[in-house]
Protein backbone atom coordinates (compact mmCIF):
# COMPACT_ATOMS: atom_id res chain seq x y z
CA UNK A 1 0.00 0.00 0.00
CA UNK A 2 2.52 2.57 1.01
CA UNK A 3 4.88 1.54 -2.32
CA UNK A 4 1.82 2.23 -4.00
CA UNK A 5 0.87 5.25 -2.47
CA UNK A 6 4.84 6.18 -2.87
CA UNK A 7 4.69 5.48 -6.61
CA UNK A 8 1.97 7.61 -7.98
CA UNK A 9 3.45 10.87 -5.66
CA UNK A 10 6.64 10.11 -8.42
CA UNK A 11 5.91 12.17 -11.52
CA UNK A 12 8.43 11.70 -14.47
CA UNK A 13 9.49 14.36 -16.84
CA UNK A 14 11.32 14.13 -19.89
CA UNK A 15 14.82 16.36 -20.16
CA UNK A 16 17.85 16.50 -22.10
CA UNK A 17 21.02 14.83 -20.24
CA UNK A 18 24.66 15.69 -21.34
CA UNK A 19 26.91 12.76 -20.22
CA UNK A 20 30.80 13.26 -19.66
CA UNK A 21 31.72 12.63 -22.97
CA UNK A 22 29.71 15.35 -24.06
CA UNK A 23 26.78 14.18 -26.05
CA UNK A 24 23.57 15.04 -25.45
CA UNK A 25 20.86 11.95 -24.53
CA UNK A 26 17.34 12.22 -24.14
CA UNK A 27 16.35 10.75 -20.27
CA UNK A 28 14.24 11.50 -17.23
CA UNK A 29 13.63 13.42 -14.45
CA UNK A 30 11.68 11.96 -11.44
CA UNK A 31 10.07 14.82 -8.90
CA UNK A 32 9.02 13.10 -5.50
CA UNK A 33 7.13 15.73 -3.43
CA UNK A 34 7.12 18.59 -5.61
CA UNK A 35 11.30 18.21 -5.27
CA UNK A 36 13.44 17.08 -8.31
CA UNK A 37 14.95 13.59 -6.82
CA UNK A 38 16.77 12.70 -9.75
CA UNK A 39 17.52 12.81 -13.37
CA UNK A 40 18.68 9.36 -15.49
CA UNK A 41 18.24 7.40 -18.68
CA UNK A 42 15.66 4.52 -17.03
CA UNK A 43 12.59 5.66 -15.60
CA UNK A 44 12.79 1.99 -13.93
CA UNK A 45 16.21 2.48 -11.98
CA UNK A 46 15.01 6.24 -11.17
CA UNK A 47 12.23 4.54 -9.34
CA UNK A 48 14.53 1.72 -7.81
CA UNK A 49 16.44 4.01 -6.43
CA UNK A 50 13.86 6.02 -4.67
CA UNK A 51 12.10 3.27 -3.26
CA UNK A 52 15.34 1.84 -2.06
CA UNK A 53 16.45 5.00 -0.18
CA UNK A 54 12.89 5.60 1.13
CA UNK A 55 12.01 2.49 2.58
CA UNK A 56 13.72 1.86 6.37
CA UNK A 57 16.53 -0.60 6.61
CA UNK A 58 15.61 -4.38 7.30
CA UNK A 59 16.43 -4.65 11.27
CA UNK A 60 19.53 -6.56 12.03
CA UNK A 61 19.48 -9.52 14.11
CA UNK A 62 22.65 -10.64 16.68
CA UNK A 63 21.27 -13.91 18.09
CA UNK A 64 24.06 -16.39 17.80
CA UNK A 65 21.93 -18.64 15.13
CA UNK A 66 22.40 -15.88 12.75
CA UNK A 67 25.65 -15.55 12.61
CA UNK A 68 28.36 -17.57 10.71
CA UNK A 69 29.87 -20.11 12.71
CA UNK A 70 34.00 -20.24 12.10
CA UNK A 71 35.02 -21.93 9.62
CA UNK A 72 36.78 -24.92 10.16
CA UNK A 73 40.41 -24.20 8.98
CA UNK A 74 40.09 -21.19 11.72
CA UNK A 75 39.06 -24.33 14.31
CA UNK A 76 42.21 -26.29 16.13
CA UNK A 77 43.30 -28.98 14.16
CA UNK A 78 43.03 -32.60 15.53
CA UNK A 79 46.60 -33.69 16.67
CA UNK A 80 47.33 -37.52 15.84
CA UNK A 81 48.46 -39.97 18.00
CA UNK A 82 51.78 -40.16 16.40
CA UNK A 83 52.48 -36.08 17.20
CA UNK A 84 51.71 -36.88 20.49
CA UNK A 85 54.52 -39.37 21.27
CA UNK A 86 57.01 -37.40 19.26
CA UNK A 87 56.22 -34.40 21.86
CA UNK A 88 57.31 -36.34 24.67
CA UNK A 89 60.58 -38.59 23.23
Amino acid sequence: MRIEQESQALVFKRCAIVCPDGIERAGWEMWACGQRFARGIDKEELEKAYLRLSLPPEPLSYHWRSRPRLPLKHRGRKIENNEREADFL
